[in-house]
């Protein structure tokens, strides 16, 4: 198996890339990680909205029942 100068050259530059490429890895992980927080964020205030939706509608419902059981009686 003889190496060539070339060969040399393409795994000295895909090792020079591959090195360079991993100086971005931080700013990746740190921007990946604010995504997945923001989103959590999101899911976490839509089931805080639907909650709270499904609060008050219960709670006219409990009104208007209440209401039309009174003028029934």
């Amino acid at each position: 198996m003889s190496l060539l100068l070339g060969d040399i050259y393409a795994i000295v530059a895909y090792l020079w890339t591959f090195v360079g490429s991993s100086e971005y890895l931080p700013d990746l992980l740190e921007s990946w990680t604010s995504i997945k927080e923001v989103s959590m964020r999101m899911k976490v205030s839509d089931e805080e909205v639907q909650a709270l939706v499904g609060m008050q509608s219960r709670s006219s419902l409990n009104c208007f029942v209440g209401e039309s059981v009174k003028n029934h009686a």
